[in-house]
């Protein structure tokens, strides 16, 4: 058996849905008492559920997004980039600032295409920003699902809202 998505499906285990299917080879049947092995539970979930499970991969959406979106950092004013190869970047360049004060990043390109020169302070702060920003999206997100789970109707549930 194998876990095909995560947050949907009609598999249960503790307060988490999956969708499973066969491994190669593996009957339906043989997943089933598989994943029945090893603790999941076959349900059909409710309306409310499915309006739940919706919701949650909605603002999973939304917050990988925002992740990846950007923002502009309140004490420089410059905007940064927070996708997986800046953020990379961002944090070797962070890594040599802290181990020489006097480390410059001269050619930094920011989003309109301009080159800056980013002295060691600036680059630390900005990395700082940058994991403060990204940890905020996935503490917005918790507290989304976490109004979601204790939603009793579908209209709490669609009323979640990034």
């Amino acid at each position: 058996m194998k876990i095909v998505e995560t947050g949907i499906g009609k598999w249960k285990k503790g307060n988490q849905f999956y969708k499973l299917a066969p491994s190669a080879g593996q009957t339906l049947a043989e997943m089933r008492a598989e994943a029945e092995a090893a603790g999941y539970a076959l349900v059909t979930p409710t309306a409310l559920g499915k309006a739940a499970m919706l919701k949650k991969c909605e603002i999973a959406s939304a917050r990988y997004d925002a992740e990846f979106g950007g923002f502009t950092d309140p004490n420089s004013g410059l905007f940064v980039r927070t996708d997986e190869r800046t953020r990379s970047l961002l944090t070797a360049a962070k890594l040599r600032a802290q181990a020489n004060a006097a480390y410059l990043v001269e050619n930094w390109k920011t989003a309109d295409g301009s080159f800056i020169t980013l002295d060691a302070p600036t680059i630390i702060a900005l990395e700082f920003a940058v994991h403060d920003f990204i940890e905020a999206q996935f503490a917005k997100e918790a507290a989304l699902v976490a109004q979601i789970d204790s939603a009793t109707t579908i209209e709490e549930v669609n009323a979640t809202e990034w």
